[in-house]
């Protein structure tokens, strides 16, 4: 059994009490104030940190800490905000967990991304590992998390977390995450973790009270102010962090969201390495928009948007903004989108459409089909959304739940964007993000199930064929392509010098399906079509 996870930040549970550890170098004074016990003086060291050992202490607590006698404010490292990012902070007990699950290769890799609110009517861990069956069965072999880091409000997307160490509670308390954790494993799915390291969201972050020197002013995101890297308290935060998701609960890899707005490559270079001594397969992946190659070297792979943009450049002729590009030189990025980690739809793709419209609803049913076929049956990792393998009716529109002093700049900055991306035109409307409908019409109907049969049908069979004929003989080395016109002919070497192909001919020429002929689509003259040659 491995132990919980011990680190530098937080309340500690001891064999006597407790161990509480606040770094606030702009505080004169720290108070720390366990349910209704008196408050206590915590003493200070040279580097700022505030430290002291109660005994009699017990999981379950509830403490916070008093700021220069006057500001309560809740540990930035608390395991556990059961009543929200601005409550007390909750003391959790120790656990253990079984580690005899060892994870799965990365070339197995089929990565199902959901979002815990909206995943269920009920929106709660518990409830997402009723679910889990399907998603086994549908061949996937993994799920992918969206943000769990607390943030504020009844709803959210998750990438406005503020206490970074506890998991959201309107889905549920830590012991009903680690659930939804066992029991993928118990069913052979490796679970990963959205993570956001580039900033704090802008409600419930108290750090300024007493640790402004976490931020700097120089380098802000497009999301709230940048940190200071250069500080050891916050690179130890941040890497703290990755390591306790792994150890303390037991997920089987991140993903680190916008690392091209972290302003320091340093700090990704020291989480890469913190992470690869945990003994098991550990998967690490990055939203890089520079895709710097070097940090291959310790990260598994970068999301690429390509195939996405290619499908709705050709499948839709959305040919403005970002997909002019695609919509010219279709064949030269469809093969730049066939690596690493490779998608469709993500919560991005869709949650960034004016509405949250799906690809399906977007581009022809036929069109769609094939360029499925393009995404799981390539030696690239696949990822589908939520949703996704059943041509699910709901859209995934953005929405959030902060303060209302926020919420005029937030509705301001989401049009902004859309009309800086060329989604929509100045005077278009969008849903509202704060709005309870747009929350709720993004929870999946598992009702369609029955009803878009041929669409699930559609995936398992494709993702049988990967299972079957292109897993066990990955990963692939020596991708090559060639064009002609609008024919694109790429093949991979794969294992035991197999070869896979796929040919993807847009000039609506007929072909003869070849010998090793893994699966064929037609569509409005497209010819789409992945074989294998065994030596």
């Amino acid at each position: 059994m491995r132990p919980r996870y011990r680190m530098p930040f937080g309340a500690e549970l001891t064999e006597k009490g407790c161990t509480f550890q606040l770094w606030a170098p702009m505080a004169r004074s720290v108070e720390l104030c366990i349910d209704d016990r008196r408050p206590l003086k915590l003493s200070r060291d040279d580097a700022g940190w505030y430290r002291m050992t109660v005994n009699g202490v017990r999981a379950g607590a509830r403490y916070r800490y008093k700021i220069d006698g006057e500001r309560m404010v809740p540990d930035p490292a608390s395991r556990f905000q059961p009543d929200g990012v601005h409550g007390p902070s909750e003391v959790i007990a120790p656990v253990e967990w079984d580690d005899s699950w060892q994870g799965r290769p990365w070339h197995q890799a089929v990565i199902y991304e959901i979002h815990i609110g909206t995943f269920t009517a009920e929106g709660t861990y518990r409830a997402a590992i009723d679910r889990l069956d399907h998603v086994r069965d549908l061949g996937a072999t993994a799920i992918e998390i969206m943000p769990l880091a607390a943030s504020p409000g009844r709803w959210g997307w998750g990438y406005d977390g503020v206490a970074w160490f506890a998991p959201q509670p309107q889905y549920g308390r830590p012991e009903d995450l680690r659930a939804l954790i066992d029991a993928a494993h118990a069913r052979g799915l490796m679970v990963l973790l959205d993570v956001v390291y580039n900033h704090f969201g802008p409600e419930g972050n108290y750090l300024h009270a007493y640790a402004k020197l976490a931020f700097v002013d120089d380098k802000d995101t497009p999301w709230g102010e940048g940190l200071a890297w250069r500080q050891p308290a916050v690179r130890d935060f941040v890497i703290h962090n990755a390591l306790y998701w792994i150890e303390e609960y037991g997920f089987d890899g991140l993903r680190f969201d916008a690392v091209d707005q972290i302003h320091d490559s340093t700090v990704l270079v020291e989480l890469g390495q913190a992470l690869r001594g945990t003994g098991r397969h550990i998967h690490l992946v990055l939203e890089d928009h520079e895709r710097r190659a070097e940090l291959l070297e310790l990260f598994d792979g970068h999301w690429i948007d390509d195939l996405h943009h290619v499908a709705l450049a050709l499948g839709a002729g959305a040919a403005r903004g970002r997909y002019r590009p695609y919509a010219m030189a279709p064949l030269d990025m469809l093969a730049q989108g066939l690596g690493s980690v490779t998608y469709l739809q993500n919560h991005d793709r869709i949650g960034h459409r004016p509405r949250g419209e799906r690809l399906h609803m977007e581009i022809a049913p036929e069109a769609w089909r094939a360029f499925t076929a393009i995404l799981l049956l390539s030696p690239a990792v696949p990822l589908l959304f939520m949703g996704e393998e059943w041509a699910a009716s709901t859209p995934f529109p953005f929405f959030c739940d902060l303060e209302k002093d926020l919420r005029d700049s937030v509705r301001q900055g989401r049009k902004a964007e859309l009309v800086h991306l060329g989604e929509i035109d100045p005077g278009a409307s969008i849903p509202d993000p704060f709005a309870t409908q747009t929350f709720l019409s993004a929870k999946l109907r598992w009702s369609e199930l029955g009803e878009h049969r041929e669409a699930l049908d559609h995936y398992r069979k494709l993702l049988a064929i990967r299972a079957r004929e292109i897993a066990p003989r990955l990963p692939a080395v020596d991708m090559t392509y060639r064009k002609d016109g609008k024919l694109l002919e790429a093949q991979w070497l794969l294992a035991d010098d197999a070869r896979l192909r796929l040919l993807a001919d847009f000039s609506g020429d007929s072909h003869p399906s070849n010998p090793g002929t893994l699966h064929a689509h037609r569509v409005a003259g497209w010819w789409i079509e992945w074989s294998i040659y065994i030596p």
